[in-house]
């Protein structure tokens, strides 16, 4: 008997966050409604524009909603960025001459901003005041 992780989805009692981009490949989205069908507490999400590599190509994406007397997060790509006010621009939205014309703004009106330039959108900072 040969043991299969698919079999134990099914006992995950845990709320869980299943990501999809819309522009996945057919045989990596079936991995994710599987995860949807199978796990209970499963919701399902996907995201508009996205491939296979959502973190790359939409990295602004946070989500926070009241639950309660709590707030619940959605960044499914976490939210380091947004706690060290980094911006980086999403290619597949934009060009570059438009990020630098709001990156432009933006620093000015907000000074403590890190905007990464468009060609080292991975790198160091140039936006910085």
């Amino acid at each position: 008997m040969t043991h299969s992780a698919a079999a134990d989805i099914c006992h995950v009692q845990l709320s869980t966050l299943t990501v999809c981009g819309e522009k996945t490949t057919a045989p990596d989205r079936r991995i994710t409604e599987i995860l949807r069908e199978q796990m209970p507490k499963c919701r399902y999400i996907i995201i508009p524009g996205a491939d296979h590599m959502s973190p790359l190509s939409h990295p602004e994406l946070i989500g926070v909603r009241p639950s309660g007397r709590q707030l619940e997060v959605w960044a499914p790509f976490g939210t380091d960025d947004l706690f060290n006010l980094v911006v980086r621009p999403n290619r597949v939205q934009i060009t570059p001459a438009i990020y630098d014309a709001k990156v432009t703004r933006w620093v000015a009106r907000w000074p403590s901003l890190v905007a990464l330039t468009w060609r080292r959108a991975w790198a160091a900072p140039v936006y910085a005041a």
